[in-house]
């Protein structure tokens, strides 16, 4: 088993050479490692040491790499390999490397984007998501830290392209039709059938193109918000006190409207 961080200049899985480390998450760490084969800069997504001894978190971890080869879309990010390192025995992903921001950066920093922006990011995001729906794919966190805004270059001119990343939680439609789904994501941006137990999953799958769409989609709110106003719309704190008390109003109403005299 791995016992801490790669070190920059180590060789991982005898064909990755570490040159830095990249992000942390709740499941792994990214770092740039130099495939020693070609010669070529990738991302190398390795396993938290102290999550390989859970089955189902590994299995996560490992699903990654099969539901991203499903999906045809240039929106994306392309797993290119994945296995298991003999030496530690710890699961990795080879991701092709990018280089840019994610969108909840990009917001940080330049605030609101404009209606046609806001348009032109949603176009592409909606591809990657449309893509999934159409292999029976569900993302089920797709937060702005999960949007990466992917620099490219034509030419002398440079634009950015929307990379999806990180299915480590999503939902396979043939797997929810027989198995209850549990509400995996972050909160704020999940759409709210998502966060009920049970087989929400694949009905919405099913039929994408529906005016109900599929979860991902029906969460695109938020999104959008978020997006056209710079910032993240968070709950506020007299929010669970004003449902209740919604809740309250309408089984009192709905009493009221069973009461014979």
């Amino acid at each position: 088993m791995l016992r801490g961080p790669l070190q920059e200049g180590s060789l991982f899985a005898k064909d990755y050479r570490v040159v830095r480390l990249l992000r942390e998450g709740g499941m792994g760490a990214v770092y740039v490692a130099q495939q020693v084969s070609t010669g070529k800069e990738r991302a190398l997504k390795v396993m938290r040491r102290e999550l390989v001894a859970n089955e189902g978190l590994r299995r996560r971890f490992e699903q990654e790499a099969r539901v991203g080869a499903k999906i045809e879309s240039e929106h994306v990010v392309d797993v290119q390999s994945a296995g298991i390192d003999e030496a530690t025995g710890t699961p990795y992903l080879v991701m092709e490397l990018l280089r840019g921001k994610d969108l909840a950066q990009v917001m940080a920093e330049r605030g609101a984007f404009s209606p046609a922006d806001t348009t032109a990011l949603l176009e592409e995001l909606c591809d990657a998501v449309g893509a999934a729906h159409e292999v029976g794919i569900v993302h089920r966190d797709l937060k702005p830290e999960n949007v990466f805004l992917a620099e490219t270059k034509r030419g002398k001119t440079s634009t950015s392209k929307v990379k999806v990343l990180d299915f480590g939680i999503a939902k396979l439609a043939a797997e929810a039709a027989t198995h209850a789904t549990a509400p995996l994501g972050s909160p704020i941006w999940m759409a709210h059938e998502q966060t009920e137990f049970g087989n929400v999953t694949a009905p919405l799958v099913a039929a994408p193109t529906t005016p109900d769409g599929a979860p991902d989609g029906s969460g695109e709110g938020p999104r959008e918000h978020g997006v056209r106003a710079g910032r993240v719309r968070r709950p506020c704190s007299g929010s669970r006190r004003a449902s209740e008390g919604r809740d309250s109003n309408r089984d009192s109403n709905r009493n009221r409207s069973h009461t014979h005299p």
